[in-house]
């Protein structure tokens, strides 16, 4: 077990020097690695959101501090772990709450979701945020979606604000 986190952690170290190289990535490219490297911290692990401060106009998202996210939760344990590929490498770290219904395999990848939003109305800024969850809202029906808004904003699935977008169809589905 210890060998294939190990393993893991290296071809996400690779991975990280190819983004870094195009520029930007989507929320999709590191999804299949975060959710390995959860499992070897919980076998249990499902992930439960994904998202990331500063977004840019495409949909992709450097990697960092600011960048992609991988929010899992144990159902047996009843906690969360954060994964995120930083500057300096591999980070993990507790998170006292977050989303508890696991994000279906299907989900749309966040550059048509950023798409989405555009042609919906939403007007792109240098920096953007991006989240993808389960949520519930006034106006807004349950369900899981991509939330695009400011990035200045700094919003988390309680306060959430931006334009919504189904994450299964690409929809939008309102703004709050």
């Amino acid at each position: 077990m210890r060998r294939d986190i190990a393993h893991v952690v290296f071809l996400v170290i690779i991975a990280t020097g190819t983004a870094a190289a195009q520029g930007g990535s989507a929320a999709r490219d590191y999804t299949e690695q975060m959710t390995e490297l959860a499992v070897g911290w919980q076998s249990d692990a499902v992930l439960t959101q994904i998202g990331a401060w500063m977004v840019y106009r495409d949909g992709t998202a450097d990697l960092g501090s600011q960048g992609w996210f991988y929010t899992f939760y144990s159902p047996a344990t009843k906690h969360w772990r954060l994964f995120q590929l930083g500057a300096t490498g591999f980070v993990q770290r507790d998170v006292p709450s977050a989303p508890t219904d696991p994000i279906p395999e299907a989900f749309m990848d966040s550059k048509e979701a950023m798409a989405s939003a555009i042609k919906a109305g939403y007007k792109p800024q240098e920096e953007n945020l991006m989240l993808l969850g389960g949520y519930t809202a006034k106006r807004i029906p349950e369900g899981v979606y991509w939330i695009v808004g400011r990035a200045e904003q700094r919003t988390g699935p309680s306060s959430a604000r931006g334009y919504f977008i189904d994450a299964l169809t690409g929809k939008f589905v309102g703004r709050l």
